[in-house]
């Protein structure tokens, strides 16, 4: 009786490859199958924006939530974008730096401009001429509104906020960052657009997902796959030999 067989080494290692190649292939596989139909799926459409994957992405706003309240609103600057109560306005204003709440409307500064809002969000006016890029807003005991600018000058405006003079009483309540509410940063980032679907699979397929390594490793997964088939047909033409060996010899 013939004893089996033992593998040979190359089978062996013909496993070994198989089985760590096989994780990469079926993420191959699948995110391929679905960028060849990425119209028809829609692909393109579908956003994702969960915290974790904006963070991975570098889309995620600031969780602090750079958030000044104005009277009873919350004002909230991401990504350019702002946020009145959680809810995302039409007006975009750079560096937010503050917002107030008179009688009448709610003032938000950007670094280059302040916006007039009523208590609704709606533009009443966009006021860029300025002493200079703001730092903080806030108003005087007056309340006529106050800036403050680079090398700590102060200005106050005028009756039509046209024109600004030096304020050299001081005494302005300054409007300061605080953290804001969770449930209005829930509701801001629900308006982010996130990450297509699209590109999130295709950063997949070719690795680019796990950063600049991430090519080198579905190049790794290419090199065995062309591994797992020499090492394939190397053992089955071994196993060829080897059989028609066997059967010259019991002829």
């Amino acid at each position: 009786m013939k004893k089996p067989m033992h593998k040979s080494a190359v089978m062996i290692w013909h496993q070994r490859i198989g089985a760590v190649a096989a994780a990469l292939v079926v993420v191959l596989a699948l995110s391929g199958l679905a960028l060849n139909h990425s119209t028809a799926l829609g692909l393109d459409r579908q956003h994702l924006n969960m915290s974790w994957l904006m963070r991975w992405y570098g889309l995620a706003q600031d969780e602090t939530g750079l958030a000044y309240q104005a009277g009873e609103h919350w004002v909230m600057g991401i990504k350019g974008g702002i946020y009145l109560d959680g809810e995302l306005l039409p007006h975009r204003l750079k560096d937010l730096a503050g917002a107030v709440a008179t009688d009448q409307m709610l003032i938000v500064a950007g670094r280059n401009e302040i916006l007039l809002l009523a208590q609704d969000g709606a533009l009443i006016e966009r006021i860029a001429a300025l002493p200079g890029p703001v730092l903080q807003l806030g108003l005087t005991q007056d309340r006529r509104i106050a800036i403050a600018t680079p090398q700590e000058r102060i200005f106050s405006s005028g009756a039509e906020m046209l024109d600004w003079r030096p304020d050299v009483a001081g005494g302005a309540q300054w409007s300061q960052p605080v953290n804001s509410p969770e449930h209005l940063l829930s509701r801001a980032s629900a308006d982010l657009p996130g990450v297509s679907l699209e590109r999130l699979l295709l950063d997949v397929h070719s690795g680019r997902i796990l950063g600049q390594y991430g090519p080198w490793l579905m190049d790794g997964a290419a090199v065995l796959l062309l591994g797992l088939a020499a090492s394939g047909i190397y053992g089955w033409l071994n196993a060829r030999n080897a059989n028609g060996n066997g059967n010259g010899d019991a002829s």
